[in-house]
């Protein structure tokens, strides 16, 4: 099950874990919660960007893929 968001009767909310069984968060505004999960999901993606890129420097691309890579893109792609 992982997590369970409920609301208290005062219309705060509470993250139940199943991992802990505990509340790992409780009494946040619905802002408050939004912006936990923003943040804890911005964080797993730059622990993901950051392993993909250890890949790419140390094999030349960032996964196991076994089929055929394609040319490089050409020079008048996009570059951000």
């Amino acid at each position: 099950m992982g997590r369970l968001i409920v609301k208290d009767k005062v219309g705060k909310y509470a993250v139940w874990s199943s991992i802990v069984d505990d509340y790992i968060i409780l009494h946040a505004t619905r802002e408050e919660l939004i912006e936990c999960y923003r943040r804890e999901a911005a964080d797993e993606a730059e622990v993901s960007l950051v392993s993909q890129l250890a890949q790419v420097e140390s094999t030349g691309i960032s996964s196991s893929y076994r089929g055929a890579v394609p040319d490089f893109p050409p020079e008048q792609s996009k570059e951000y």
